[in-house]
């Protein structure tokens, strides 16, 4: 018989006021999140501190999910891209790169993306 996980999560850092203790200091809301949940997307500019959740999930023995995402715009701008890349390539065994597509990407892109896991959405 196979089993099938779920992997619980949300897009953003950002809930309702009573779900994180009152006095938590901001730059613990991913370790408090990860916790409670096993999966979380954000755009990959986020104003989240990036450094900080991959040590996180660097330092943690419990599975998480992380989703980066990109927008179309940025896909296509190779120069845009491997400007957002640099800023995470040391990280990339720690996240799945999403984006949503209408066309095929370049083999430039898909060049560019070579290491990465990526789930792209048409």
């Amino acid at each position: 018989m196979s089993e099938t996980e779920f992997l619980i999560g949300r897009s953003g850092l950002d809930l309702q006021d009573d779900f994180y203790p009152e006095d938590l200091p901001s730059e613990w809301r991913f370790d408090y999140y990860s916790t409670k949940f096993k999966a979380l997307s954000l755009p990959i500019d986020t104003d989240e501190d990036l450094d900080q959740i991959f040590e996180d999930i660097a330092d943690s023995e419990i599975d998480f999910e992380l989703v980066l995402s990109v927008e179309q715009a940025q896909l296509i701008d190779l120069k845009q891209l491997a400007t957002l890349l640099s800023t995470v390539a040391n990280y990339q065994q720690y996240f799945t790169l999403f984006c949503v597509v209408d066309n095929t990407p370049t083999k430039a892109v898909i060049d560019l993306l070579e290491g990465y896991r990526v789930c792209f959405q048409s």
